[in-house]
């Protein structure tokens, strides 16, 4: 119902093959093209990849930018297609965090797929796994201090409805590329 895949090494391989780091995302990135539309074609409902991490910001500025940029290019790219194929996107992560035109740019997608009925297709920007179980914790307890929710009516559903990946069904196969 649902596969993560960890969008790990794709520098490390570029540099193996004596390439440029860039290189690799850009084979990552067409590697999650292909991925898309076996989901598409196997009918699995949901894919989620995490395409940068939290801890990614402490790459050099360049490579930083270049994947920013890989982002957006590749997004104009393929929404065209996303459409065509009934792709829902959805970007997850400290989106709010990522420079302004690229914010846009994902809520635009977002917007434009809205009524897609396939693939749910989610791209975890500026994610951590303890990022967003801190978040979590804190949505809830912002709702227990104002009075919404009651300690004692918070469960694994409260917990599950304040994650990015709420109204999903859990990831059943994960896959680190690295």
């Amino acid at each position: 119902q649902h596969i993560g895949i960890i969008m790990d090494g794709n520098g490390r391989w570029a540099t193996g093959k004596g390439l440029i780091r860039t290189s690799g995302h850009k084979a990552g990135a067409n590697t999650v093209k292909n991925i898309l539309n076996t989901c598409i074609k196997l009918n699995i409902p949901v894919l989620t990849v995490y395409a940068f991490s939290t801890e990614n910001w402490k790459r050099p500025v360049s490579e930083v930018n270049f994947l920013m940029n890989l982002f957006s290019s590749f997004l104009a790219a393929q929404i065209d297609e996303l459409c065509e194929n009934n792709v829902r996107i959805k970007f997850i992560g400290r989106i709010d965090e990522l420079p302004n035109n690229l914010v846009k740019e994902f809520h635009r997608a977002e917007d434009i797929t809205k009524n897609n009925t396939g693939v749910k297709f989610n791209v975890a920007i500026n994610y951590g796994g303890r990022d967003e179980i801190i978040t979590a914790v804190k949505n809830i307890a912002q709702q227990v201090k104002d009075g919404s929710l009651l300690v004692e009516n918070v469960d694994d559903k409260v917990f599950e409805d304040n994650l990015y990946t709420r109204n999903l069904p859990p990831v059943d196969l994960m896959i680190r590329t690295s």
